[in-house]
């Protein structure tokens, strides 16, 4: 949603990457590279090729990394199916971890606003590593929801009882650490803009045979003292809270979807939906099902929904204002992942940057793109709306976004080959680190009791013990 490129954190110290267009400069923050434990296991590098050299042996855990590439790259069509909605929640303002399930983004008004002032004061980065502090995992949350959904909480009626299925999955992760990734395996100088990756990290943990990852960033709130853009006012003056979610602050949805044949669990934060009065439910199927049978059962809860705690935060059921005949509050529906939008203002002199936004939507398969156009402040009367099955004919999106879906392919064949590499140390107490730095993205062992890792709880809910 941000509108401002400049829109990125700044730290120091520096450090020198060697790239093929030659060295470059690049901040590096020292969380990158906090409690990692010795040498890396395995090394990647770009550019990212389908033959590569394997070198020698550095770690009794693994061997290095080779090259990568892989069959996978050169498949024509690597695309994302069978997606499933799992749960959703939104966050509550409150000293104490308090989320709302399945809470609701906030509802497009339609009434696009001529003037908003410019962004200030706080924001987040990452709304949930902040909200669960410096030793709770921030994927708390994402296990509470589906746990609330699927599991027996007090108050919560569903069909699910035999639990959300966590071990067929290959990875869990951020929307965020695929685009930090796919970033990378991209290879510098391919984005529109041609800004060079950040350095990142990325925080590993095998349970079975699912693969764990863990955003980790350098900030997870920031106050504004500069010029920032639009983004963040904009959207609060051209939308509105919905129903049961008026102490909301921010929107996040988990699905369940086929990456090439990878199952993948992906959480990703949601800017806005279409009025659900409005969005047509055909077609949804399984995605509206996840809370059909989500309830709180005595209608004398209905002025003050029912509470629970799971994994160190609070869980709030977000009931329907209806009363059944029975006395229950009524069903709460998943919002239609149909009527998803993602929220973008650029500066009417600006081009949006497709390489960059199209795998942003892809990767969540987000319906909408509204994209709101302005003058120092001063909006457009017309929001320009794209919709995500026509992007590849859209003339000025289209070149950009056929580059994209090539770096698509290369994600899909980077993410089973880490996958395969995790897999090969047996030891799941073994905790491990993704370090992209430059052309090099590293696989570490990181030092015992380091970084947010998933608490036993959770782990013994992944492995249904």
């Amino acid at each position: 949603m941000y509108d401002s490129s400049a829109y990125r954190r700044t730290t120091a110290p520096r450090t020198n990457f060697n790239r093929n267009t030659g060295s470059v400069d690049t901040a590096t923050p020292s969380f990158v590279k906090a409690h990692l434990d010795g040498h890396p296991l395995k090394e990647f590098t770009t550019p990212y090729i389908r033959a590569g050299i394997v070198t020698s042996t550095t770690s009794t855990l693994a061997p290095n990394l080779t090259n990568l590439g892989g069959s996978a790259v050169s498949e024509p069509n690597i695309a994302i199916t069978d997606v499933q909605a799992v749960s959703s929640y939104s966050w509550v303002e409150s000293e104490t971890p308090v989320i709302i399930v399945p809470g609701s983004p906030n509802i497009w008004t339609s009434k696009n606003p001529r003037y908003v002032v410019q962004d200030s004061g706080m924001v987040f980065q990452d709304q949930n590593a902040a909200r669960m502090g410096s030793n709770a995992s921030p994927l708390s949350p994402l296990f509470a929801s589906i746990e609330t959904m699927y599991g027996s909480n007090s108050g919560v009626d569903t069909s699910h009882r035999g639990g959300f299925d966590y071990a067929s999955l290959d990875v869990i992760t951020d929307r965020n650490n695929l685009r930090k990734l796919l970033r990378w395996v991209s290879g510098p100088g391919t984005a529109a803009n041609g800004r060079a990756a950040e350095a990142f990290r990325i925080d590993v943990q095998r349970v079975g045979k699912t693969c764990v990852f863990t955003r980790r960033d350098a900030q997870v709130r920031e106050y504004i003292t500069g010029f920032r853009g639009y983004g963040h006012e904009y959207e609060k003056a051209s939308t509105k809270l919905a129903e049961g979610c008026e102490d909301a602050t921010g929107h996040h949805r988990v699905v369940r979807m086929s990456f090439g044949g990878l199952s993948v669990l992906l959480r990703f934060e949601v800017d806005a939906c279409v009025d659900s009065a409005l969005a047509t439910k055909q077609g949804e199927g399984d995605l509206l099902t996840a809370f059909s049978g989500l309830t709180v059962r005595s209608a004398a809860k209905a002025k003050v929904p029912t509470r629970s705690s799971i994994f160190g935060l609070s869980v709030r059921l977000q009931p329907s204002s209806a009363l059944l005949s029975n006395g229950q509050v009524g069903k709460r529906e998943i919002v239609p992942h149909s009527s998803l939008i993602e929220l973008k203002t650029r500066a009417s002199h600006r081009s949006l940057d497709w390489e960059e936004t199209y795998p942003q939507l892809y990767l969540s398969q987000t319906s909408h793109l509204y994209l709101a156009q302005h003058q120092r402040g001063a909006f457009s009367s017309n929001v320009v709306k794209y919709k995500l099955e026509s992007m590849e004919s859209d003339a000025m999106a289209a070149p950009e976004v056929r580059r994209a879906r090539e770096g698509l392919k290369k994600l899909r064949a980077l993410l089973e080959e880490i996958l395969d590499e995790v897999r090969k140390i047996d030891d799941e107490s073994v905790h491990l680190s993704l370090v992209g730095e430059g052309q090099t993205l590293s696989l570490y062992k990181r030092k015992e009791w380091t970084g947010k890792r998933l608490s036993d709880e959770m782990i013994r809910v992944m492995k249904r013990v």
